[in-house]
């Protein structure tokens, strides 16, 4: 900074404000955080001046700014004499910015299927009729832990342990928490004493712990409301297979649309059985 005023072109604050649109205040701010300074101030009035080479400074600020840097990561990178000091922040300013796109990346696609869960349960509960039907899923992979159950819905779906697990494994998942049970009729009959929470990673390409699959196909029908009631579902879809000629199970799949997750209202839960079929074969007589 200079200590006189030099006889040539200098800018007060108002003027530097005004050529680069910015406040007086950023530009206390700039000189506060050592990223741009007056060449010149004034031990009378304390005025401060720019020269015309600072003042275009502000310009890199700006751009700085626009690649995402923050003011306090722009102390000491105007006016560095080397292009080695910039390319190492570059360097290390683009890991971080693909770190960020990378998390931004995995908000969306959970915020996206938790979007269409609530338009599947919206046209469900529209739509539905009791209908039975027939699907095929593509084979996709899920995280899983095996636990107790005890027909306490509210604590398997808002699962604390899994919620721990997935965390201690670094593993974020997204879409509907599925219940797996191993025999369809034991669930039926309210004698299930474990079932299988599973879960789809964001991340495919990324190891998922206690990896399980799902696919195939399957006899699918909607439960509405309480999943206190939602056995009464199972027996319908039994003899829909029987009239239709598929075996059923043995397994069978709860799939939580909407739950504790969404709504405190358990009348609006929508609920997704999946039981895997297979077609009879046929006796030769």
């Amino acid at each position: 900074m200079r200590t006189s005023k030099e006889n040539t072109n200098l800018y007060t604050v108002g003027e530097v404000a005004k050529l680069c649109n910015v406040s007086k205040k950023t530009l206390r701010f700039y000189d506060q955080l050592g990223i741009i300074s007056p060449d010149y101030v004034c031990p009378d009035n304390n005025y401060r001046y720019y020269s015309q080479q600072t003042l275009s400074s502000i310009s890199i600020v700006k751009y700085y700014k626009q690649m995402g840097f923050k003011l306090s990561e722009m102390q000491g990178l105007i006016g560095k004499p080397s292009y080695f000091y910039h390319e190492n922040n570059f360097v290390a300013k683009i890991n971080e910015l693909q770190e960020e796109a990378q998390k931004i990346h995995d908000e969306l696609i959970q915020l996206h299927d938790w979007h269409r869960l609530l338009q599947e349960a919206r046209m469900v509960s529209a739509e539905y009729t009791n209908t039975i039907s027939v699907k095929c899923l593509e084979v996709q992979s899920y995280c899983s832990l095996e636990q107790a159950f005890s027909y306490d819905y509210r604590e398997s779906i808002l699962n604390i342990p899994w919620t721990n697990y997935l965390q201690s494994q670094q593993q974020e998942i997204t879409g509907p928490v599925v219940l797996k049970y191993d025999s369809y009729a034991d669930k039926y009959n309210g004698t299930s004493n474990q079932a299988t929470i599973m879960q789809k990673p964001v991340l495919s390409d990324q190891p998922v712990p206690n990896l399980t699959t799902l696919g195939g196909f399957f006899v699918s029908t909607y439960h509405l409301g309480d999943l206190g009631t939602i056995n009464a579902e199972y027996p319908k879809v039994q003899q829909w297979a029987t009239d239709n000629g598929y075996t059923c199970g043995p397994e069978c799949y709860e799939r939580y649309v909407v739950d504790y997750w969404t709504t405190t209202n358990p009348e609006e839960f929508v609920t997704e059985i999946l039981i895997p079929i297979s077609k009879q074969k046929c006796t030769a007589k």
